[in-house]
């Protein structure tokens, strides 16, 4: 289930915008094929922050999660609409930043420091975010190293 549907971008970026940057035949109808693609690569790079925190795809959250993941689903998939038109372009940094406030948010949530109101995948919802590793003693020393 994807976190935004072509409506909603259409809604959020007015259709003309969308079929302007989706269509390049002449941009006055949207293709809904590449809009898609743009929403579902979108989609991949949240599910990719939330996996092993949480069970996915989340379907059953709060209202405000899941307004939540929309909104960064809309901002993800409006920068790659864009990114696709100009091609290697400079980004307008309206875009560049919106994209950026996002991917902190998606970064703060894969480390624990920020929680979403779904179902976890670890037994108390969470998987640690450290590890612990044991440490051998000293074979060779400062001073054994130094008589070589």
């Amino acid at each position: 289930m994807p976190y935004c549907t072509i409506p909603d971008v259409e809604q959020r970026m007015t259709t003309t915008l969308v079929a302007q940057l989706s269509n390049d035949v002449d941009g006055s109808a949207v293709d809904a094929a590449i809009v898609s693609d743009a929403i579902t690569l979108s989609d991949n790079d949240i599910n990719d922050y939330l996996r092993g925190r949480y069970a996915l795809p989340i379907a059953s959250a709060s209202v405000e999660t899941l307004k939540t993941l929309r909104d960064f689903s809309l901002s993800l998939t409006e920068y790659r609409l864009y990114a696709r038109r100009l091609k290697g372009q400079a980004m307008p940094e309206m875009y560049t930043s919106e994209r950026n406030r996002v991917m902190s948010e998606l970064q703060k949530i894969q480390r624990g420091e920020r929680t979403l109101d779904a179902q976890g995948a670890g037994a108390n919802g969470c998987k640690p975010s450290f590890s612990r590793a044991n440490c051998r003693e000293e074979v060779f020393s400062d001073g054994t190293l130094s008589q070589y």
